[in-house]
């Protein structure tokens, strides 16, 4: 490669390191959306490979995603309403909080997140909270703005707990 073709290539790839790094500007807001359950991309810090449409969970008996997991499993979306009942076996139907991460790669424009849970819920994308409603309520949609850019890589973090009565944890985007 010649010096200049290689100056101009070093060039790109600072500005889309720079845009990518900007790019998660969001803010919340109680507006609400719901079109499609947020379903592509691979596991956020996870060395293995998993299927394009997983999102790779973190079930913990208690309601405050402390210690180890109790259970971990790949959810092809985050759409559940659990009822009064539990998301596995190995978990109490009350008293317990999942985290959900991925990583995603999605077109340039400006995203509606929205989030419908019974209990707690906070989302991240890229280290930027987007979406907290870390409270007991009943079945509830909080949504979110956020910019991005395509080509950039975007790790999406949900934390949820549920405290008591029906279990409700569902992310849609638009």
């Amino acid at each position: 490669m010649k010096p200049r073709q290689s100056l101009c290539a070093l060039f790109v790839a600072a500005w889309l390191v720079a845009i990518c790094a900007g790019a998660a500007g969001a803010t919340p807001m109680s507006a609400s959306t719901s079109i499609y359950p947020v379903g592509n991309g691979a596991r956020v810090n996870d060395p293995i490979p998993t299927p394009p449409n997983a999102w790779f969970g973190q079930y913990y008996d208690n309601m405050f995603l402390q210690g180890q997991p109790d259970v971990f499993r790949e959810d092809a979306a985050i759409d559940f309403d659990w009822g009064d009942g539990s998301p596995d076996p190995r978990i109490s139907a009350d008293y317990f909080s999942v985290r959900w991460t991925r990583t995603l790669w999605l077109r340039t424009g400006t995203w509606r997140v929205t989030t419908r849970t019974d209990d707690g819920v906070r989302l991240w994308v890229n280290q930027q909270l987007v979406v907290d409603n870390w409270t007991d309520h009943a079945p509830a949609e909080n949504s979110g703005l956020i910019a991005l850019q395509a080509g950039c890589r975007y790790d999406i973090r949900m934390e949820y707990y549920e405290h008591g009565g029906g279990a409700v944890a569902e992310l849609l985007w638009s």
